[in-house]
């Protein structure tokens, strides 16, 4: 029964500049003209430098902002028409290694900030900002290795620290581990089985915090090439067909199949 409109005109900018022999700067900045929240400025800053060795060493920051949308204003009980955007800022630093034949390892360190946080607390649900600050810090570590032309194993784990306010961030998996074989079984079909780990996952119930069970993932998929871009593919999610929940009481899909043609014109 309500209703509400906003108009908004942003600007994008991008350079990118080699600045010396192996380093290169990227800056990107964004101006956004809102009816209702007035202009807001973005930025993205980044530097990569590439050593002779296939060592890459990384630096990023960036600032952003999330006008409410317009369910959070004027939804009926639980829409506040007096909300202000979020801000975040967020920083990166990561190294990366490229071996001879194809194989890689990358570990990145990230922590992110988002000011203003819009929250829909219980018992009424209505959404609100009460001050708290979303934090979020970690490690990624990544890699892959090219067993040969045909084989190719990839890793990747991620541990992180979310807090929002003073209590555990929800829905925030403290550790992801991932591992995927890649396999070409001929020039014609492809293939890939994933494996996805969660560990350290919590949910809320009526504004408390829940320790969820963990979990184990399984996903395939294979492809099969006609001809120059026509393929037909087979993909299986959650292939063990695992019981698991990302929301309390709300169980997942278990086992599905998709197949199709795809075709590139």
């Amino acid at each position: 029964n309500e209703s509400g409109s906003d108009t908004e005109l942003a600007y994008f900018v991008e350079v990118s500049s080699r600045l010396f022999d192996g380093i290169e700067a990227i800056a990107t900045a964004r101006q956004t003209d809102s009816d209702d929240f007035g202009s807001n400025t973005s930025y993205r800053a980044a530097l990569i430098y590439g050593l002779n060795n296939g060592v890459t060493l990384r630096a990023m920051g960036s600032s952003g902002f999330r006008a409410p949308s317009l369910y959070e204003r004027y939804a009926t009980s639980y829409g506040n028409k007096s909300l202000r955007p979020e801000e975040s800022e967020t920083q990166e630093l990561g190294v990366q290694k490229i071996f001879e034949g194809g194989s890689n390892a990358r570990i990145t360190l990230f922590n992110s900030k988002v000011d203003n946080l819009i929250e829909a607390p219980a018992p009424n649900y209505k959404y609100i900002q009460t001050g708290n600050t979303y934090k979020s810090k970690g490690v990624e570590i990544e890699g892959l290795w090219k067993i040969s032309d045909l084989i190719s194993v990839g890793g990747n784990y991620t541990h992180t620290d979310a807090m929002q306010g003073s209590d555990v961030a929800a829905r925030v998996p403290r550790n992801d581990y991932s591992i995927s074989v890649a396999a070409s079984i001929s020039p014609q079909i492809s293939s890939s089985l994933t494996a996805n780990h969660i560990r350290g996952y919590k949910d809320t119930v009526s504004g408390s915090l829940v320790d969820m069970p963990n979990y184990t993932v399984v996903n395939a998929a294979a492809n099969y090439t006609f001809t120059k871009g026509l393929e037909g593919y087979v993909r299986v999610q959650d292939l063990m067909d695992s019981d698991y929940e990302t929301i309390k009481d709300f169980n997942t899909g278990g086992r599905q199949i998709f197949a199709g043609i795809r075709a590139t014109f």
